[in-house]
């Protein structure tokens, strides 16, 4: 019943979500590499930071290089005249609705991260949630913040 759904993320959301893993992880190993040195120091077993660096080791695997090019490959966008269309999802895939008569505002954002790459974020905030489309090049998030409020027609609080 979903029609298909023809807007992607920017390719270079993929280089964006894995520089963000890769510094989440850096933090991770740098908590595992202290405790290793404090437990050396205090005379504590080992077995906890063993059992950290395979966590490690595994989540780096999957958040470095699987889910950055699984996320892009799933998901999609749409924007009608009457709601915009979100699928996502790797493991349990969602698709979203949002009628633009429920859409309060949206906003641009992009982090030191994304900007770099020329890239922003989306959020759609309705009065239950907001849901964000991320990875679009910053001159396509404008134009499609600009075309979801005068769709939902809502005022442009960034002027």
């Amino acid at each position: 019943m979903y029609n298909r759904l023809s807007h992607r993320l920017h390719p270079d959301y993929v280089k964006v979500a894995r520089i963000r893993a890769f510094l989440t992880h850096f933090v991770l190993f740098a908590m595992v590499v202290a405790y290793v040195i404090v437990a050396r120091d205090q005379g504590w077993v080992l077995y906890p930071a063993r059992i950290a660096l395979v966590l490690f080791l595994i989540t780096s695997i999957w958040y470095i290089f699987i889910s950055p090019v699984l996320t892009y490959s799933y998901f999609k966008y749409e924007v009608r005249e009457e709601e915009v269309e979100i699928q996502s999802g790797i493991f349990f895939r969602k698709h979203i609705l949002v009628p633009m008569t429920r859409v309060q505002h949206v906003e641009k954002a992009s982090g030191p991260v994304l900007r770099k790459f020329g890239l922003a974020k989306i959020s759609i905030a309705t009065a239950a949630t907001t849901h964000e489309i991320e990875g679009l090049q910053a001159a396509a998030a404008e134009a499609l913040k600009q075309r979801i409020a005068v769709l939902a027609r809502v005022e442009d609080d960034d002027e």
